[in-house]
């Protein structure tokens, strides 16, 4: 049984919320098409990678939705198919805890709509543990962020370096929706696909970070990790934003591969909104701004959004302030 505790509705948006939850039963659906096969033939590589697929998808929401619990379980079954397919753990010794783990997620995803945060057992992850050890439950439940190699990605998961260097959003990814995620800035809003923003927090002070341009407001502490925090805004040459109680922190995948930050924070007006992109619903504005802070001003759902260039922003990151800053 899944334990319950009351949700911080100050720190979950609503609308964020019923949109995963909306879409996690749809992903949910689809994966117990997929499992009625995958029982009969739980070594199948082609019917593990498509278990695996939405699992993936399932858990970037998750998080970037604030729900770690869900994240966490989705991860350890995840994890448990990985070890099938790399032959160290017998597929048919395990079906019946991940139809248990997948019996969990979408009693999760009920509680989570009834506006209370899902804990996952402590039975549930012993029963993981004799199959995954120790060490891997354990560094899960603390939800420590990780990143995924390229490799990790199936040919149609959404790659981050390769949408980011689209010139639209679904142009090139061999995709016919993008989930991806509205950013609110002052004077703007960015469009990012979701796999480049590991987490949406709350506003917190940042660390001054002695001698560095204005657009890096500072540094703060995520899960353990000194991460920079960038305005986009100053960035692209306005001022400051004014900070408020509706102030957000979009904490972002590093993409570049090259040294530096794995992670960095962007400064937002307010929570963020989760959007699918697809070809009918975004298009290339007629104005673009020529600004190297971004790749392609575009209008979706006839809201005017900007593209913005990660790697442009990591690679200032790289010139402007000292790695042992964070």
């Amino acid at each position: 049984m899944t334990d319950l505790q009351d949700m911080d509705m100050q720190e979950i948006d609503e609308e964020l919320l019923e949109i995963f939850v909306e879409e996690s039963n749809e992903i949910i659906e689809s994966i117990e098409v997929t499992m009625k096969s995958w029982v009969e033939a739980p070594t199948d590589a082609n019917l593990l990678a498509e278990f695996k697929r939405p699992l993936h998808t399932l858990k970037g929401g998750a998080r970037l939705a604030g729900l770690d619990e869900i994240g966490n379980l989705t991860h350890l079954v995840e994890s448990l198919l990985i070890e099938i397919e790399n032959n160290t753990v017998d597929g048919t010794a395990v079906v019946g805890i991940c139809q248990d783990g997948m019996d969990e997620l979408a009693h999760m995803l009920e509680i989570a709509a009834s506006q209370k945060m899902p804990v996952l057992s402590d039975a549930l992850a012993a029963s993981f543990n004799l199959h995954l050890g120790d060490e891997v439950v354990t560094e899960t439940l603390q939800a420590e962020p990780e990143l995924e190699d390229e490799d990790d990605y199936d040919d149609d998961e959404i790659n981050v370096q390769q949408t980011l260097k689209s010139q639209s959003l679904t142009e090139g990814t061999g995709l016919e929706i993008v989930r991806s995620v509205l950013l609110p800035l002052v004077r703007r809003r960015l469009l990012l696909p979701n796999a480049a923003v590991a987490e949406i927090i709350p506003y917190m002070e940042s660390t001054v970070i002695d001698d560095t341009p204005e657009w890096c407001v500072g540094s703060i502490v995520w899960r353990g990790e000194t991460i920079p925090v960038v305005s986009f805004e100053s960035l692209a040459g306005d001022a400051l934003p004014k900070i408020s109680k509706r102030s957000r922190i979009a904490v972002c995948n590093g993409v570049s591969g090259m040294s530096g930050a794995k992670f960095f924070g962007l400064i937002c007006a307010q929570i963020p909104h989760l959007i699918k992109v697809h070809e009918n619903n975004v298009k290339e504005a007629e104005e673009q701004s020529g600004l190297p802070t971004s790749l392609q001003e575009v209008l979706i759902e006839e809201v005017s959004a900007t593209i913005p260039r990660v790697d442009f922003i990591e690679d200032q990151l790289r010139k402007e302030v000292p790695m042992s800053a964070y």
